[in-house]
């Protein structure tokens, strides 16, 4: 019997990694839910320093159910805890 090859998954990630550049990989595995939510706040800041302040509480929700989705994925990510930082930046790109 033949062995399975990789998964569209699989196929859609190594695509993706290879789009990066050693420095956005490296970047991807050290950033954190709070640093996303600083982020957040300063483009927050310079927008309204140049009078064009968007509401940005709008993305909360959004935020939230981030924040539970990478709760589940950590559970599935035991296994192979590079993945994570895939998948988080998978929401920036």
């Amino acid at each position: 019997m033949a062995s399975p090859g990789p998964s569209s998954f699989e196929k859609v990630l190594d695509g993706f990694r290879k789009r990066l550049s050693p420095q956005d990989t490296e970047l991807f595995q050290l950033t954190t839910f709070d640093d996303l939510k600083s982020s957040i706040k300063r483009i927050e800041t310079e927008q309204a320093a140049r009078k064009g302040l968007r509401n940005l509480n709008k993305i909360k929700p959004f935020l939230n159910g981030l924040k539970q989705y990478a709760g589940v994925l950590e559970v599935f990510v035991q296994v192979k805890p590079e993945i994570i930082a895939f998948i988080w930046v998978s929401y920036r790109r």
